[in-house]
């Protein structure tokens, strides 16, 4: 199997009276399962609706960041008007944890992740109110030997644990950063149950990361519908 392909997923049941919201209208629907793209692209779905993993369709073979964003616009996933024309590029150094992150509306932004040096885990979490899969994380191993890309909506916290020295990391987001939409979760809130692959002693964090909010505080950002 695939390296890319070795997934991990959680599970979290919330009580039946967690509310219930109207629906917030979505440019990102959920595709069919292994669905072949345009230009090599093999689209994986994830245990939780939403995430994505952009597998290449060969072996041995690279997709190019301009191809999975092809790809994911020719799907129907993503409008094309919508992606960022260049990439922001992030090197840590192992065991060096980031995140949760997400940027709310009016501002809120999708992001393609991949490693193109080294390898990291990322972890994608469902923070839209109303979803079934509310409080649910999918992770998946990214590294330049799978050259798999991760895809993540918005509506969705993204976090990463560095898995070796030196690792280079590309997002290409569909909106530029934004501070004041800008939100932070602690990485490691119980409530959440993240089955990081460090250990709380053995992570690295970096500022704002290390004072982030609890995951008490997502509160309606995004409505699922």
């Amino acid at each position: 199997m695939n390296a890319c392909l070795s997934v991990m997923a959680r599970t979290r049941l919330f009580g039946a009276d967690m509310p219930e919201h109207g629906p917030l209208s979505s440019l990102f629907p959920p595709v069919a399962p292994s669905v072949s793209a345009e230009d090599g692209v093999v689209f994986r779905p994830l245990p939780i609706e939403g995430p994505l993993l952009l597998a290449p369709a060969a072996r041995n073979k690279q997709v190019s960041r301009r191809a999975a964003c092809a790809a994911l616009v020719h799907e129907g996933i993503a409008l094309s008007e919508h992606f960022m024309r260049s990439d922001r590029t992030e090197r840590y150094d192992r065991h060096v944890v980031r995140g949760l992150y997400c940027q709310v509306p009016p501002h809120a932004q999708g992001r393609l992740m991949q490693c193109s040096q080294g390898a990291v885990w990322v972890v994608g979490v469902d923070v839209r109110t109303g979803s079934p899969s509310f409080g649910q994380w999918a992770g998946v191993t990214l590294s330049a030997e799978n050259a798999c890309q991760f895809w993540l909506p918005p509506g969705f916290l993204h976090g990463l644990c560095s898995l070796a020295d030196d690792t280079e990391v590309r997002h290409r987001g569909t909106r530029p950063e934004t501070a004041v939409c800008a939100r932070t979760i602690r990485w490691n809130d119980e409530t959440l149950g993240i089955e990081w692959p460090v250990r709380d002693h053995q992570a690295i964090l970096l500022q704002p990361d290390d004072h982030a909010s609890s995951f008490a505080n997502v509160i309606d950002w995004f409505l699922y519908g």
